[in-house]
């Protein structure tokens, strides 16, 4: 593979290196005939009608599998959780984005994206820290509570972490902090609810979704919601939920779609494929 990124924030660069990550997934790792079986594929918020035709084309002509069905990450997460209708907060390794849903279908209108990461160059140093001692104040200014821990780098180093545990996951709330221009995690949310129907705004309020590695930070339930209610939210009943699993929440609710006695019924065929192109996946995926 080139030195170009196979997939960056959730949209693939590299077409040709990702269907080599796929075949060798399928072949040797999964050791399938794909004419054999149907496939769910999971994709962010942000990949649109072409990227999906694209993915299409490829799974079903030069792989020969027998059908395909997309689901977005978001709907995905809300499914695992047992809702087809809420708000989801998602921040993974690339970037973040809310997105309202209505009875499973995004609306996209009112999606909205933001605080783009950009890759380290020691990036398993940096997300080891993150998981194992980051953590989200319970206000921007804190200075009570904080610790200072050691932290074991390769080749023997150690380097002390003390407020950085709490000010690096900060971005997610204040970016401009950190010279960002981005809205932070609170202000999408709120952004995100009132682009949606006024009828539908209570039920974004109550069922709002954490999901991705990067809300797995201890406090983040609380200070979201704190930050929340700094909005004119009064007559809201704000409920987050943040599942124990939401690092791979979106896995979840997609074996959960893909495992319905009627998921054979929904894709899109090899053969529906040829006779209308790939531009018929819109018709039927969310």
């Amino acid at each position: 593979m080139g030195k170009e990124r196979t997939s960056l924030n959730g949209l693939v660069q590299n077409w040709e290196d990702m269907e080599s990550v796929w075949r060798h997934t399928f072949s040797e790792k999964l050791q399938i005939s794909p004419s054999d079986h149907n496939l769910l594929v999971i994709d962010s918020p942000q990949a649109s009608k072409t990227d999906r035709e694209k993915v299409t084309q490829i799974l079903l002509e030069n792989f020969q599998f027998a059908g395909i069905f997309f689901l977005r990450t978001s709907v995905a997460s809300l499914r695992a959780c047992g809702r087809t209708t809420g708000l989801v907060v998602e921040i993974g390794e690339g970037t973040a984005s809310v997105s309202p849903i209505s009875e499973n279908w995004p609306m996209r209108h009112a999606i909205l994206q933001g605080l783009p990461f950009h890759t380290a160059s020691e990036m398993d140093t940096v997300r080891d820290i993150k998981e194992k001692i980051c953590y989200i104040a319970p206000k921007w200014n804190h200075n009570d509570g904080f610790s200072y821990q050691q932290y074991q780098l390769p080749y023997n180093r150690r380097i002390t972490v003390s407020e950085e545990a709490f000010q690096a996951p900060e971005i997610l709330f204040h970016p401009a902090r950190a010279g960002k221009e981005e809205c932070g995690i609170p202000d999408m949310v709120y952004k995100a609810i009132m682009k949606s129907d006024p009828a539908m705004r209570a039920d974004m309020w109550g069922n709002i979704v954490l999901s991705g590695g990067s809300t797995m930070f201890k406090g983040m339930s609380e200070r979201l919601k704190s930050e929340l209610e700094k909005h004119d939210t009064k007559s809201a009943n704000i409920n987050i939920e943040a599942p124990d699993d939401r690092q791979t929440l979106t896995w979840r609710g997609a074996a959960m779609k893909a495992s319905e006695p009627g998921f054979e019924a929904i894709v899109v065929s090899k053969h529906e494929y040829e006779e209308n192109g790939a531009s018929f996946v819109h018709r039927r995926c969310y």
